[in-house]
């Protein structure tokens, strides 16, 4: 598909009007829906990022890979109660051995608890996802960030940015 090349080039306007072109042609096909929603984030489109997602819902209901796609511009637009709705409908659907998924989603749910100043339900989502996944570098990152904002637990927050800082020496956003 032209829109993949165009892609592989950082060509995300062009990425977008192929398959934009594409899946109105051929609505069922997934990764086109995908490409698409990835070339508007790339964009920082975000409010047509979250029209294509909840359009591509319309073909594949509850599909834990848009869902997740769509975390991203709600996220960025600070939409934190549509991040929650895509998150719990993603857990709804995920396989019980989904273990990083399950991390992931309820990170996604502790970053949008934090945006809304929701205290209690940010440490149980992040405390949650490091349940599934206790090395995740970014919720760790995330959650050490909550606590050292909130001065809670600073002796928690600094092993968890030491393990990170160790476990990723490379990012330097850690």
């Amino acid at each position: 598909m032209f829109a993949q090349f165009l892609w592989e080039r950082d060509d995300f306007a062009g990425c977008e009007e192929q398959a934009n072109y594409a899946v109105g042609l051929k609505n069922d096909d997934k990764e086109t829906w995908r490409i698409l929603i990835a070339a508007q984030i790339m964009q920082s489109s975000y409010e047509s990022a979250i029209e294509s997602c909840d359009a591509a819902l319309n073909y594949f209901p509850g599909d834990v890979d848009i869902l997740g796609m769509k975390v991203s511009p709600c996220m960025a637009l600070k939409r934190y109660q549509d991040v929650l709705e895509c998150a719990d409908s993603a857990l709804a659907k995920l396989p019980q051995d989904g273990y990083d998924l399950f991390a992931q989603f309820y990170a996604y749910k502790g970053d949008a608890y934090y945006g809304l100043n929701d205290v209690e339900n940010t440490v149980n989502m992040y405390e949650k996802s490091l349940q599934y996944n206790p090395d995740d570098p970014m919720v760790m990152n995330n959650y050490a960030y909550y606590l050292s904002e909130s001065s809670d637990n600073l002796e928690k927050a600094e092993d968890m940015s030491y393990r990170t800082v160790i476990d990723s020496p490379e990012n330097p956003t850690y």
